[in-house]
């Protein structure tokens, strides 16, 4: 039985943070096809049974969405105390963000360092440099991707 939500109401959905995969909730089995999904008239009440469900499940998540269901990104996810410093990301995008930085300040007191001491550490410095640099150049641009993404 599908029940669509009216403009102005919201939809609770839990799911496994690392599969995915939808969970029922009021048990947290495998969500079936008539397993029914909460709507509430206001953000406040979807966002207080989203905490209320993650504290009594402790392996599932919270997406809260809006009118149209799944259809886009969730305007807001909730997860229990254990799992938030794994999952959160807002945090991974930080954390992401400083590796890249880290490793973009070593590829440069490597590139100062062994650049120029001699035409031998050219391979060292091709192997070791171009990877902090790619690397260091992914995770920044994931972390400031995150944070443009969601102004």
């Amino acid at each position: 039985m599908e029940i669509e939500a009216k403009p102005g109401q919201f939809y609770v959905y839990l799911a496994n943070p690392r599969t995915d995969i939808l969970l029922d909730p009021t048990t947290g089995a495998i969500a079936q096809e008539a397993t029914p999904v909460p709507i509430f008239a206001s953000f406040e009440d979807a966002v207080h049974y989203a905490e209320q469900a993650v504290k009594r499940l402790s392996e599932a998540r919270a997406d809260i969405y809006d009118h149209r269901g799944r259809a886009g990104d969730s305007l807001k996810q909730v997860y229990p105390e254990a799992l938030r410093r794994r999952y959160d990301p807002l945090r991974r995008a930080r954390r992401e963000f400083w590796a890249g930085i880290i490793l973009l300040g070593l590829f440069a007191v490597w590139a100062i360092t062994f650049a120029n001491k001699s035409d031998m550490h050219f391979l060292w410095f091709y192997i070791l440099g171009m990877k902090l640099l790619v690397l260091g150049l992914i995770f920044v641009t994931r972390g400031v991707g995150y944070f443009l993404g969601h102004r």
